[in-house]
C-alpha cells in the first residue's frame, strides 16, 4: 500500500526511490515477488496499473548476496511518474 500511496501523491514527472534491506537466495517459481529482489520492480509497476498510475521503472539494482549478513543497500529501484 505504501508504494501505491507514493504513486498517488507524486506529481507527474517526479521520481520515486525505494531502498529495501534484504538477504537470502533468489528463487523463481516462476517469479520471486514476495521479497525485494529482481522481479519486485516489474511486479510493483504491474500493481499500479489497475489504479491507472503511469509509472515506469527507470532502474532496479540488486546487490550480490554476501553470506548471511543483511544489507541496507541490497535492493534499490527508481520509478518515474
Amino acid at each position: 500500500m505504501t508504494f501505491l500511496e507514493l504513486c498517488r501523491i507524486s506529481a507527474p514527472g517526479r521520481f520515486i526511490y525505494l531502498n529495501a534491506p534484504s538477504n537470502g537466495m533468489v528463487h523463481r517459481f516462476p517469479k520471486d515477488c514476495w521479497r525485494f529482489y529482481p522481479d519486485a520492480a516489474s511486479a510493483l509497476v504491474a500493481w499500479t496499473r489497475p489504479q491507472r498510475f503511469q509509472i515506469t521503472c527507470v532502474e532496479s539494482f540488486t546487490a550480490e548476496r554476501r553470506g548471511d549478513t543483511w544489507s541496507a543497500t541490497r535492493w534499490k529501484s527508481l520509478y518515474l511518474k
